[in-house]
């Protein structure tokens, strides 16, 4: 299955993803620590600079953490760090470039 995010929201595209993973045995589950899922709650929220934080604090206990580099890309968008999103961004392809793309046209 190719998942396409041109044109999901950002729920919609990180949540075919965790579902993606989650089929291929549960690799996501093992990887959230407590910290990333702060940042999730926290983005859900739209406290998307304190998210970023428990990212960044995330990536710092485990740098495989895909989750929060992808979290982390989406608070920098957010955010308007681009430079930082494009490279936290592609730390989660590194992570898992079968999984990772941005969620916006390679266009822009």
């Amino acid at each position: 299955m190719t998942i396409n995010p041109d044109g999901l929201d950002g729920f919609s595209f990180l949540g075919q993803v965790l579902s993606r993973m989650k089929a291929g045995g549960g690799q996501v589950e093992d990887r959230m620590t407590s910290t990333t899922q702060s940042g999730w709650a926290r983005y859900r929220s739209q406290a998307y600079q304190d998210a970023l934080t428990d990212f960044t604090r995330a990536l710092a206990e485990d740098p495989h953490d895909y989750s929060a580099a992808l979290g982390a890309g989406r608070c920098h968008r957010l955010l308007a760090h681009l430079d930082d999103a494009v490279a936290a961004f592609s730390r989660a392809h590194e992570i898992r470039p079968e999984e990772a793309r941005p969620p916006f046209p390679a266009t822009l």
